[in-house]
C-alpha cells in the first residue's frame, strides 16, 4: 500500500505539463530560478565542496573565483530575492490554484528525507560537509503540509504575516538553540551545519507573500502575461514547469561532474 501511495504521489509531482493551459509567469520565474540555481550549485561544488580538491591544479584559481563569488554578500543577496525568494513565493501562489498541496508536501516530504540520507552518506564516504539537514525541499514540504491552514488566513492580513515571520526569523537567528531540532526555525546551534539550509521562518514569509499574490491577482487563474506563452520563451518555462525533477536530478549530477574533474586534474 505504502508503495502505491508513493507512485501516485510521484506521477503528481512528475506528471506531463501541458505548457498552453499554465499560468506562463509562473513557468517563466520558475525557469530563470532555476537557471541561477543550476549556476549556484556548480559555483558551490567548484567553490566549497571540492575546493580542497582543486588546490595546486590547472583549476585552483577557477575554483577560488567560484569559492569567492559564492560566498560575497551579492551572491547570498541574489540567491535569497531572485531564486529562493521567488520560488518559494511562487509555490505560494500554486498553492491557491492546487487541490493536491497534501500529496505533494507528503511526496516531497519523502524525497527531503531521501535527500538527507543520500547526502549523509556522500558526507561520511567523501569525508565533506555535504549533508543537507533542512533545504528548500524540506521547507515546501512543511509549506505545503500547512497550506490547508495558511489558505485560511484573511487575504488582507497575509502581507503583514509575512513581513512578521519574516523579521521574526532574524530575531531568531540570534538566539542560542537549546536543541538542534529548533534550528528549523533559524536559531543558532553550535556544530550544526546544512549545505542546504532554508529554516521555516524568515522563508515561510516568502510562501505567506506568495499564497497573498495568490489570491489577489490569480483568482480566474489565467495567465496575466500572455506574451510569456511565446514559443521562444519555451524552454525557461520548460525548466520552470518540471522545476521539481531538474531540482532532484541536476544535483548528483554537478556534483559527479565536478567530482570527476577534481580527480583529472591531480
Amino acid at each position: 500500500m505504502v508503495s502505491v501511495y508513493l507512485y501516485e504521489m510521484a506521477e503528481t509531482m512528475f506528471h506531463r505539463v501541458d505548457f498552453q493551459k499554465r499560468i506562463h509567469e509562473f513557468d517563466f520565474i520558475k525557469g530563470l530560478a532555476v537557471l541561477y540555481m543550476i549556476c549556484n550549485h556548480i559555483l558551490f561544488d567548484f567553490g566549497i565542496a571540492f575546493y580542497p580538491s582543486f588546490a595546486g591544479t590547472a583549476l585552483e584559481g577557477f575554483s577560488s573565483l567560484c569559492r569567492t563569488i559564492h560566498r560575497s554578500d551579492v551572491s547570498r543577496s541574489l540567491t535569497i530575492c531572485l531564486c529562493s525568494g521567488v520560488f518559494i513565493s511562487v509555490s505560494g501562489a500554486l498553492s491557491t490554484l492546487s487541490k493536491n498541496r497534501i500529496k505533494e508536501g507528503l511526496f516531497l516530504a519523502v524525497v527531503s528525507l531521501a535527500i538527507t540520507a543520500v547526502s549523509l552518506a556522500a558526507s561520511r564516504i567523501l569525508n565533506t560537509s555535504l549533508t543537507i539537514w533542512f533545504g528548500i525541499l524540506h521547507l515546501l514540504a512543511v509549506c505545503m503540509l500547512l497550506s490547508p491552514l495558511l489558505n485560511k488566513i484573511p487575504v488582507a492580513a497575509l502581507p503583514f504575516l509575512a513581513v512578521g515571520a519574516y523579521a521574526l526569523g532574524l530575531y531568531f537567528r540570534t538566539i542560542v538553540a537549546p536543541t538542534p531540532f529548533l534550528t528549523v526555525f533559524n536559531m543558532k546551534s553550535p556544530g550544526f551545519y546544512s549545505a542546504d539550509y532554508y529554516p521555516v521562518l524568515p522563508y515561510v514569509g516568502f510562501y505567506l507573500f506568495g499564497i497573498f499574490c495568490g489570491k489577489r491577482f490569480y483568482r480566474e487563474k489565467r495567465s496575466h502575461l500572455p506574451l510569456l506563452g511565446k514559443k521562444v520563451f519555451l524552454p525557461v518555462r520548460f525548466l520552470g514547469g518540471y522545476s521539481f525533477a531538474v531540482y532532484v536530478l541536476h544535483q548528483p549530477v554537478v556534483y559527479a561532474i565536478v567530482w570527476l574533474l577534481s580527480v583529472l586534474v591531480r
